[in-house]
């Protein structure tokens, strides 16, 4: 295997920063990539005296229509790691109805809890580097999502080598970002290396997967390896935004955190922008928009006092005495959304005041068209007596949910479930009999999941037409 540790490897530690007896953990899901990776890391552990693990989840997605696949791909794992004498850690959830319990989608859901997963198994053995099979690949195919979606010099870098993992307190690497697809398959080949193949990766039925099936092997046509040629530009857009984020950050502790009009003018427009977003992100945690940023841009070079442009989270930009300054937007009551306690019916019901509409379906009922000018957002089964009043209000200071038999807090849940900021004053809480039942996007509350003795009922909530949605 020693030509494929030179050409494509690089040390989990090396990209860590750490010690070579540090622990790694392997995200593990029995297909060809991550099953490459183990056996290269295999070897990779033997000659550095680290300790290996690795980590499976069953999400129970591929059942009933994919012949069992998700207990076939847990099966093949353990048996994989009880050869290689890897210790496996293995979650079987049921992801399925933790999405529609929860509203989010099926990918977004298993990426939670696979996750969550990862990180507690790092915090109880202490595993600080957590290993995952991205290759070159999945970053062609990120860097032409990025571009079709309008994204910045950092969509360019495409999917970066290391990322900090807060929730473990580690950090995620990926060894063999450098390899194509080609690459592992001509290595598992060679190498007499068996893997599972995931039904659901054929399907056309997401974006990346189209871009995968599609687009990808038109390119490889054309060009032989572009896969190769988005690495070094990746690698380039990293090192021209690594630089101008240091000038922005230098900008920004040079002049105190000020921002003085005359000197951001002054600025090349690439660094301006980067100290308008990342002095905004700084103080609200929340990435401006190119929209924001130019209508920033246009203020600071018209340098016209009072003059404001408005912001997410509620927030402005206003230019006063020669300074750009972000502070709270309170012109027409927008430095608080309304509160609102209202009582559901079955059927369509607005929520007059926000951009948000919910619809209330019996079990067995057709789902609501969305009302015109709408869009789905999230939705949810519940569980209630049918005695009970169904109703939705505002946010409070200080509510929680009762989700797994624990009380969590429906703030953090939101920032968590990176639901967006100008959101989350006026996202509807469904509740019944006063008790909070549903927090779109983030979780359904215990005493309203499934029970056989109560009624069941399908919640949509729908937004304006304009921002996210699933």
């Amino acid at each position: 295997m020693s030509y494929y540790l030179t050409d494509f490897f690089r040390s989990p530690h090396a990209l860590a920063d750490t010690d070579t007896n540090a622990p790694v953990l392997v995200a593990l899901s029995g297909g060809a990539d991550s099953c490459c990776l183990l056996h290269v890391l295999r070897e990779y552990s033997e000659a550095s005296g680290c300790k290996l693990y690795a980590a499976h989840v069953n999400h129970n997605i591929r059942t009933k229509d994919y012949s069992n696949e998700a207990e076939r791909d847990e099966r093949f794992c353990r048996a994989l790691c009880e050869r290689l004498g890897v210790e496996l850690f293995v979650l079987n959830a049921d992801v399925p109805a933790i999405a529609e319990q929860s509203g989010q989608s099926l990918e977004t859901a298993a990426r939670t809890v696979r996750y969550a997963f990862f990180a507690d198994v790092m915090r109880e053995r202490g595993i600080k580097i957590l290993a995952t099979a991205h290759n070159a690949d999945d970053n062609l195919e990120t860097q032409i999502f990025n571009i079709c979606r309008g994204c910045g010099t950092d969509g360019l870098c495409g999917i970066p080598r290391t990322r900090p993992f807060l929730e473990a307190d580690g950090i995620i690497v990926r060894p063999i970002l450098d390899a194509t697809k080609a690459d592992i398959l001509d290595f598992c080949r060679e190498n007499g290396i068996s893997y599972v193949t995931d039904s659901t990766n054929l399907e056309d039925d997401c974006t990346r997967n189209r871009i995968r099936h599609n687009i990808i092997p038109e390119l490889v046509s054309l060009f032989g390896t572009p896969q190769r040629a988005a690495m070094r530009l990746a690698a380039t857009a990293e090192q021209d935004v690594d630089l101008i984020k240091s000038n922005a950050r230098q900008f920004i502790d040079s002049n105190e955190g000020r921002l003085p009009v005359e000197k951001l003018a002054a600025l090349h427009c690439a660094l301006m922008t980067r100290v308008i977003s990342l002095s905004f992100k700084e103080k609200y945690c929340v990435s401006l928009e190119s929209v924001h940023v130019n209508a920033i841009t246009k203020l600071i070079n018209t340098a016209k006092p009072e003059s404001s442009v408005s912001l997410p989270c509620r927030a402005r930009a206003v230019i006063r005495q020669g300074e750009l300054i972000f502070e709270a937007d309170t012109r027409d009551g927008g430095c608080a959304a309304r509160k609102y306690n209202v009582e559901l019916s079955f059927g369509i019901n607005s929520l007059d005041g926000t951009d948000f509409a919910i619809c209330v379906n019996a079990d067995g009922e057709s789902v609501c068209h969305a009302p015109s000018g709408f869009d789905k957002y999230s939705e949810a089964t519940l569980y209630y007596s049918g005695e009970a009043t169904l109703s939705a209000r505002s946010r409070l200071e200080g509510d929680t949910v009762v989700d797994g038999g624990m009380h969590k807090k429906i703030k953090k849940l939101m920032c968590d479930k990176k639901i967006a900021t100008v959101d989350r004053d006026s996202l509807p809480l469904v509740c019944i009999d006063g008790r909070i039942a549903y927090v779109p996007m983030c979780a359904v509350a215990d005493d309203s999941k499934k029970d056989v003795n109560k009624k069941k009922i399908k919640i949509s909530i729908y937004k304006k037409h304009g921002e996210d949605q699933i």
